[in-house]
């Protein structure tokens, strides 16, 4: 689906809950992408684990949600809420309820919700996947003036304040405001022949996540029966 406000356009794929592409006037901020590994690579929910979080719980790789099927629940003047329920198993015994709603302004915002619909309580994380466009590559790009292209090729985290910049080469900044994230993974996808790393150019990854370490099955990530978590990001272009 695509919605229009004001000079922005958003386009989701309800199969995973995806933002295909975020776009302001000409510039793409979020995309879909080919990536160097054969896989395409758009931005999508990591829950209710962060990676490989969870094989205890055999959940699968950054969780359900990226590949649930979304409906949506309500539209309306630059605004649109999508919502999915995410399975109880063996191991992890409890429905969750997830809603992601995306409103356009002047500014783009994306807050997500996550409910335990169930009973019995289960961790929680949150992560997402954003991939964001960089047609000029992302080397000597930096976040608050601290430079990331090292960061991104080797996988690392950072903290993450409430506001912070992000500036990719050759574009014009991006005010970032958040709630709820701790940090970010920094990434881009890569190949690796007679042990040396290529590396996608044309977009990078930076995943804010609500904890990571020891987070999840921490009792921080405890979310009990009729509790809800919420996180919300808005990029101002």
């Amino acid at each position: 689906m695509i919605l229009r406000w004001k000079k922005w356009v958003l386009s989701i794929d309800l199969n995973g809950g995806r933002i295909i592409q975020l776009k302001k006037g000409n510039r793409i901020i979020l995309g879909s992408f080919d990536r160097i590994d054969g896989k395409v690579g758009n931005t999508h929910l990591c829950s209710p684990n962060f990676g490989a979080e969870g094989k205890d719980l055999n959940l699968p790789f950054h969780g359900f949600a990226r590949q649930a099927t979304w409906q949506v629940a309500k539209q309306f003047m630059g605004t649109v809420c999508i919502g999915t329920i995410l399975p109880k198993t063996l191991l992890y015994p409890s429905q969750l309820k997830l809603t992601q709603t995306f409103r356009l302004n002047d500014v783009f915002t994306h807050i997500i919700e996550i409910t335990n619909i169930g009973n019995k309580k289960v961790p929680v994380n949150l992560g997402v996947h954003y991939y964001w466009d960089t047609p000029e590559g992302w080397i000597d790009a930096h976040i608050n003036n601290v430079y990331i292209s090292e960061l991104i090729e080797n996988n690392k985290i950072i903290k993450l304040s409430n506001k912070f910049e992000i500036n990719f080469p050759k574009q014009k900044p991006l005010n970032i405001e958040q709630t709820g994230f701790s940090n970010a993974v920094l990434w881009t996808g890569f190949k690796t022949e007679d042990n040396k790393k290529t590396f996608d150019h044309k977009y990078c990854c930076i995943e804010p996540v609500m904890g990571i370490g020891n987070y999840f099955g921490s009792e921080k990530s405890i979310l009990i029966p009729g509790r809800s978590i919420k996180a919300e990001f808005t990029i101002q272009a």
